[in-house]
């Protein structure tokens, strides 16, 4: 099992990686926010600290077989990447100049469910 978990590390620091870059960009060109050096070494110690955790939940978990439970060692290291994915495609929206696209209203939300289940009924 931690041979596994040792298989997708390296996609989860893809993902980070990713996050990270993605996030500068869409700081520094769309929020026009000038690069800090301190802030971006927080975020690497967050990324850091972050990895380190996932790595300790998932040595954890396959010491107390939590398996019964559904949680195994390669479920925490694939949350790490779902999570870093999620946070780099929201950059990535970013940076394309999506964000109007995805970011709805209620009523906005509202009126596009509302048109799906018209068209089911039809």
């Amino acid at each position: 099992m931690v041979m596994e978990c040792i298989k997708y590390l390296p996609v989860m620091f893809l993902c980070i990686f990713g996050y990270m870059i993605t996030g500068v960009l869409a700081s520094t060109s769309i929020d026009k926010i000038s690069f800090d050096k301190t802030y971006f070494i927080n975020g690497i110690v967050k990324a850091v600290v972050v990895s380190v955790s996932v790595i300790i939940l998932a040595y954890a978990f396959e010491i107390v077989d939590m398996s019964s439970l559904g949680y195994t060692p390669v479920t925490v290291v694939s949350t790490g990447i779902v999570v870093y994915a999620t946070k780099l495609l929201k950059n990535i929206i970013k940076l394309l100049k999506l964000t109007d696209k995805f970011n709805l209203s209620d009523e906005q939300k509202q009126i596009k469910i509302d048109t799906i289940n018209n068209t089911k009924k039809q």
